[in-house]
């Protein structure tokens, strides 16, 4: 009954890997935060950029349709 994980991961697109080293290399069953990430950097991992083309236009539509988030209602 092992386990790793980690949560609030910034800046690594791995998270599952990251977690399996947690899981690997520490006696921690979870890691969040800035912890979390520093331990990813300390592993190997690399910092990248979470956003990508997709989700930046799916933002720019966002943004032109007055921001509306998913969950509110647009009074007519």
């Amino acid at each position: 009954m092992n386990v790793g994980g980690v949560g609030s991961l910034r800046g690594i697109r791995h998270a599952a890997a990251v977690a399996r080293a947690v899981l690997e290399h520490t006696g921690h069953s979870l890691l969040v935060g800035e912890q979390a990430t520093d331990f990813a950097l300390q592993m190997g991992f690399q910092r990248e950029p979470m956003s990508t083309k997709r989700s930046q236009e799916i933002y720019k539509q966002w943004k032109q349709n007055n921001c509306q988030p998913n969950y509110w209602k647009v009074s007519d």
